[in-house]
Parts: structure tokens; sequence; C-alpha cells
């Protein structure tokens, strides 16, 4: 799609393409708010043309199938479209050509490609570490609380720190009371969590949750007076305090950069067979030790990306369908 998006549109984030932002999508062909395109010099025969694109993109390994296929859609276009959307066409099909995406060559069968199945679902069960990283700010304060049920005085100290009647602390009538036992705070067996939170009560109650409170980057205890020059990071970035939450390294000691990621080494030692995927984009959380040779997996959030097209492969418009098809036609195994 990126590669498509260049030709339609030069260096621009256009239909997943490469490049800046644009705040307004010009039309296909139109390079002026692009920060760069590029250009051919072009030959009058089609033919040469392709062998010509084959030599710069392939290394000369263009099959004589897919040089038919190319000569046939550069007509096509050129016909129904205009001969400036069939010298387009034809680049994009040029970076979709599997010669030009592997260094094998490429050997056809003459027919067409059969679709992959599915695999079957795994009969064995497994267990998942699903980690949701809210991305944004949140007053965590304001989710878990005390609460003054047996007379904790947590929740007076609380209420008063949050600014006491004017500031933004939680009265009790906002507050959901949990089982807060487990803290082992004397006198304190009872906290709170927000009422327009009631999930998170309700999945705590289960035994399906639980809460870490007090945590944080420090690299030594500090306080209010001395933290400017007794920690080594920036406490109030929340760029920076993302990135440690994800390491959970203070000091550099782990044979991983991330937390999770060294969890799974650790479950690989025990000989688990183990994996790691994200959802959206890579995260430093699930990488482990380089020498285990375990990649992640990214994905992206609407599953895998389609191929996509604005002019010829879009809704009912599917013209470039069929080369690409026949491109990626059945290949012979020593292909």
């Amino acid at each position: 799609n990126g590669l498509f998006s260049l030709h339609s549109y030069g260096l621009a984030v256009a239909d997943g393409g490469l490049g800046p932002f644009l705040t307004r999508l010009p039309s296909v062909g139109d390079y002026s708010s692009s920060v760069g395109f590029l250009t051919y010099t072009t030959v009058n025969d089609i033919s040469d043309k392709i062998n010509d694109l084959s030599t710069l993109m392939t290394a000369g390994r263009l099959s004589d199938d897919n040089k038919q296929v190319l000569v046939d859609a550069y007509n096509y276009f050129a016909k129904a479209h205009g001969a400036d959307t069939g010298e387009r066409v034809l680049l994009q099909l040029m970076s979709a050509l599997p010669e030009f995406h592997t260094w094998n060559t490429v050997r056809k069968t003459g027919l067409a490609r059969s679709i992959t199945p599915s695999p079957p679902k795994a009969s064995n069960t497994y267990k998942a570490i699903v980690f949701i990283n809210l991305f944004g700010g949140i007053d965590s304060f304001n989710v878990l609380t005390p609460h003054s049920n047996g007379g904790c005085y947590l929740y007076d100290d609380y209420f008063e720190a949050r600014g006491g009647d004017v500031g933004v602390g939680l009265t009790l009538d906002e507050i959901l009371p949990i089982d807060g036992s487990s803290a082992g705070i004397n006198g304190c067996k009872t906290f709170g969590v927000n009422s327009l939170l009631p999930s998170l009560k309700d999945i705590y109650d289960e035994g399906r949750g639980l809460f870490f409170a007090n945590m944080g980057h420090l690299h030594k205890p500090c306080t209010n007076k001395n933290w400017l020059t007794e920690t080594r990071t920036d406490l109030f970035s929340h760029h920076t305090m993302k990135a440690e939450a994800h390491r959970v390294d203070a000091f550099k000691e782990g044979d991983g950069p991330g937390v999770l990621g060294r969890m799974l080494d650790v479950l690989e030692d025990y000989g688990l067979a183990v994996s790691a995927t994200s959802v959206n984009a890579h995260s430093i959380m699930i990488d482990g030790s380089p020498t285990t040779g375990r990649l992640s997996t990214a994905m992206d959030t609407s599953g895998v990306p389609r191929v996509y097209h604005r002019e010829f492969l879009k809704g009912n418009q599917q013209e470039l369908r069929l080369f690409l098809e026949k491109l990626h036609s059945e290949t012979q195994e020593n292909s």
C-alpha cells in the first residue's frame, strides 16, 4: 500500500503512504503536496520499458509470464483511462511483483493460486498475559482511594491532600467500597473504587483482577525535597515514565529490555513454548533477550492489512484485481 501510494501521491501519508501527514487528500497524480516523487524517462515501446524496469527493480529476473501480464495491464489502463494512468498503474504493479519482493526466480505452473485455508483451531490449552496500555494520562489517585470504613485514617489524609471540600478528592458517596485487607495496613481494611468505574470493582470482587498501588520509577528512596538531585530520570515526563513502565529495569540489569519479554525468557528456560504479539504498534515491553532469537509480532488493529488502491481496488472498482491475481498465480516448488 505504501508503494501504491508513492506512485499515486508521491512521498506523503495518503492511503497508507510514506512521508509527512497531509491535511487534505490530493487527487491521484497530484504530487504538489508531497516532499518528493518518482520520475521515469519513458521509452516508446512498452516491452522495452518493462525490460528496463525489470533490470532496475528485479535484476532482470522478471518472468516472461509476468512481463506479458504487465503489457496487458498497461494496454488496458492506458486505453480505458489514459496514458498517464497506464504509466502509473504499470509502476504500481511493478512494485507488487513477486520478483521485486524476493531474490528467487519465479517459475509459474499456469494455474491460479488457491486460497490458503485458515489454520485449524488449536486443541491444546494455553495461557496468555494480556496487557492493555491506555495511552494517555489517568488520575490514579481518583481510581483507587482509601475508604473511611473501620475508621481508616488514610481517607482523611487523602481528601485533605486533594484539596478538601474545594479540591478534586472523591467524597464517600463517589466511592464503591472493596476489600482492602490484602494491603496489610493497620485499621484500613476497606478501600474504594471510583463509582464511575463499577466494572473495575466487579472484576476485583470476582477475584479476576488486582490493583498494584504505589508503583513508580525510582532509582532510590527520595522525598519531595531532594528528588530533583537524587533521581536519574524525569519523574514528571509522561513519555519517560511510560517507557520506564515498559522496561521496569531502573539500572538496566536485565538481559532483555522489556519486563514481559524477560518473563517470557524465564518461561522459555523452563521448556515452555512462548510467543509475543502486540496490537497497533511494536512495544519494547514484550522484547526479551536478543540471544533467544524470539521476535514479536505486531498486528494492525483491524487485522491483516488488505491491499488498497483508491481508483481500481475499492468497493465495486476491482479492475486491478485480475492483474494482481495473474502476477501472483501459482508457482512451482522450485520457484
